[in-house]
């Protein structure tokens, strides 16, 4: 029978550990060195809280003191680390969340509205001066006289026809189109956001002349040419406000001046690369009866084509 070291004590606070060896009988082979091994981890279980670490690395060979001292640099390894990361959150947290003095300039900025694009705001002002150059500019000679009809080029054919085109599919199928065009003026471009990003081509021409259409820019069967002068005594005689007050009803008034309008188109400008085209029309019926608007043309391959823009439009 042999012998082997019990090792108890009692667990405290501090450095007030209390250990005790006794000898004890053991059966067994005493000097096998691998039985006592295999009971180090019982004789572990035991032993204090404190001389747990201090037995299990002398069974793995390894000296408490190395055991200390990888535990210690990680300790503080780990406290840098932690510092580290607190001081770059409390700076980036101060620059953001702290309160900022604003001068008065700064203030000022940021309350102002937005400006708008710059490239409409240019756009607008070169708009005005080019209508008010050719507002006051006298065209040569046969200003204010109507062009002879073979002046109307393919392109303006096709934008006069595509106007009469729209109009057929709102309803206005009938329409007595005046066969002297009139200029455009600075009231068809009084919405310069429309014609944003349109580089327009010399405006003298369609503010101080007219010309003559031809029945090939006709949508329809009920559509006629007429002479403007002609055609504007009917409407003076069809205007509801006269006939309604003659006894007719306003059905049949209203009805009667419609048949008896006058639709006139304008004269076309056109953007200097030939894709847009600008013109504006009108149909009277009466002193308190009528409509009209400025539309913006674009041409898709080889068609015109009325673009969303919105120009203005009146309605009487």
């Amino acid at each position: 029978m042999g012998i082997y070291l019990a090792v108890t004590g009692t667990a405290t606070r501090g450095t007030n550990a209390r250990t005790t060896v006794e000898e004890r009988p053991f059966k067994g082979r005493v000097n096998d060195p691998h039985g006592m091994r295999a009971l180090a981890p019982v004789v572990a279980i035991f032993a204090p809280a404190q001389d747990a670490p201090a037995m299990a690395c002398r069974e793995l060979s390894i000296p408490v003191a190395s055991l200390h001292s990888i535990v210690k640099r990680t300790a503080i390894f780990a406290v840098c680390v932690l510092t580290a990361l607190t001081i770059v959150f409390g700076s980036w947290a101060w620059h953001r969340l702290s309160p900022t003095t604003l001068s008065t300039a700064q203030l000022q900025m940021k309350l102002r509205p937005p400006a708008g694009p710059r490239r409409l705001r240019e756009g607008c002002a070169e708009l005005k001066d080019a209508v008010a150059l050719a507002s006051i500019q006298t065209f040569p000679n046969n200003a204010g006289q109507s062009r002879p009809s073979a002046s109307l080029s393919p392109d303006e054919v096709a934008v006069y026809r595509t106007v009469l085109q729209q109009q057929a599919h709102r309803g206005w199928s009938h329409l007595n189109i005046s066969i002297r065009t009139m200029p455009l003026s600075s009231h068809d471009f009084e919405s310069c956001e429309c014609f944003d990003g349109l580089e327009l081509d010399d405006l003298s021409a369609a503010f101080h002349s007219v010309h003559l259409l031809t029945a090939d820019i006709l949508a329809g069967k009920q559509m006629h040419l007429v002479d403007p002068e002609r055609q504007s005594s009917v409407v003076r005689e069809n205007d509801p406000s006269n006939t309604i007050r003659a006894g007719t009803s306003i059905k049949d008034a209203v009805k009667s001046a419609f048949a008896g309008g006058l639709f006139t188109m304008s004269e076309i400008a056109f953007d200097k690369d030939g894709r847009y085209a600008i013109v504006s029309y009108g149909f009277r019926c009466g002193m308190l009866c009528g409509h009209g608007a400025t539309l913006v043309l674009e041409k898709i391959g080889n068609e015109w084509k009325v673009s969303s823009r919105d120009c203005g439009s009146w309605i009487s």
